[in-house]
């Protein structure tokens, strides 16, 4: 496997030297690599899309004993994923980074018929469709239904259905490792390709503008917002944090929510005295569904993206990107990178341009580390609430 962030600064540089000087030669052929990538990328994007959220749907073993700690646990990840969505929507829409920066030859991204004919457009009409379309938002829907109806069926029933989504889910989470391991070969086409963009008065500034609007997003939501709901419940934030420090240090060193668990476990009892019993149920969960900087990641992105490529959007249709880029963000696997590939995959099923998001790349690593220590952050506070709520 290549080691990411040497080869992908190597494969950048190629890539903005030849898109200098020899561009106009190397066009046809940087167009062919990437359409490839983008290609295989699409057929990944939504079954990866929909294993994986149905997966974690089926993988939350709601008892009777722990129905009160579950909903409680998904009553407040749902909440401050869709909090941290919705501020990257106010932040985007105050900063409006892709304002007046349309590249050459996009198209008005504007839906086809009636906003009714459209919510009608997601119910497909059978199974295939969703994957066939590239229906996104219809993968989400019909994998948050489908998990739910499973988890009603038989035990026996319901394991085989769980049991078939995992292989799926962790088929498609390879492929997609191998794609962002081999990313490096084909990086330089899609700097070359943005480095054209840049030629026709493509604008690079937007890009510290988009960056700016993400660290906002995720600082706000972090020290602000959160530590809120820690002062409604009647904790002190500092006292909170220097508990929770070693799991978010684990957190942002690794870039895996999964790999925090067990620090995220141990500061929640033994610095924080939250009840065993709610922290081993509470932390794992939240560890697989409570992804608070992904979901900003993923709507601004997203965004941001569309208005460069494909022309301004809506305030309805960025309404529906803060509910698909929840979804999305609650089916990421807490794995380096997660979120990265599964807005590539988003942007490349709507047919949204992917050759800048190569650019993140150099730097993704430091957002990465940030969002990932954000959702253990989130994790933890989460925790120490519902113990809270659960002793009254």
């Amino acid at each position: 496997m290549l080691k990411l962030p040497r080869y992908n600064l190597i494969s950048v540089l190629i890539g903005g030297a030849l898109g200098v000087c020899c561009a106009e030669m190397l066009i046809p052929v940087a167009k062919v690599v990437s359409a490839v990538l983008v290609r295989f990328m699409q057929t990944l994007a939504v079954p990866l899309i929909f294993f994986s959220l149905l997966n974690t749907v089926l993988d939350v073993k709601e008892t009777a004993r722990l129905r009160k700690i579950f909903s409680r646990t998904a009553l407040y990840t749902i909440g401050t994923t869709v909090t941290a969505a919705l501020l990257g929507l106010l932040l985007y829409k105050i900063i409006d980074p892709a304002a007046g920066v349309v590249s050459p030859g996009a198209e008005s991204f504007v839906l086809k018929g009636s906003y009714s004919g459209t919510l009608m457009n997601l119910v497909p009409t059978n199974i295939f469709d969703i994957f066939i379309s590239g229906n996104v938002i219809g993968a989400v829907a019909f994998a948050l239904i489908l998990g739910f109806v499973g988890r009603g069926l038989p035990t026996k029933l319901n394991g085989y259905m769980h049991k078939g989504a995992t292989l799926l889910s962790e088929v498609f989470l390879s492929l997609a490792r191998r794609v962002v391991g081999v990313l490096p070969l084909f990086l330089w086409a899609f700097v070359l390709l943005f480095v054209q963009d840049l030629k026709e008065n493509f604008v690079f500034g937007t890009i510290a503008q988009y960056a700016g609007v993400v660290l906002a997003t995720n600082t706000i939501h972090a020290f602000v917002l959160l530590p809120i709901l820690l002062k409604i419940k009647g904790f002190p934030f500092l006292q909170t944090y220097k508990g929770a420090l070693p799991a978010l240090s684990v957190a942002s060193l690794s870039k895996s929510s999964a790999v925090a668990i067990p620090t995220s476990l141990h500061v929640s009892t033994e610095n924080l005295n939250v009840r065993p019993e709610i922290a081993r149920f509470t932390i794992p969960v939240c560890a697989t569904i409570n992804m608070n900087g992904c979901a900003a990641f993923i709507f601004v992105t997203s965004v941001f993206m569309i208005e460069v490529f494909q022309g301004p959007m809506d305030l309805w249709m960025m309404l529906v990107g803060v509910v698909v880029a929840t979804c999305v963000a609650v089916g990421n696997a807490g794995v380096p990178m997660g979120c990265f590939f599964l807005t590539l995959s988003l942007l490349s099923a709507l047919g949204v341009p992917t050759h800048m998001m190569g650019l993140l790349l150099p730097f993704f690593t430091v957002l990465d580390m940030y969002e990932t220590g954000i959702n253990v952050w989130s994790d933890i506070i989460i925790t120490r609430c519902i113990d809270k709520d659960l002793q009254k």
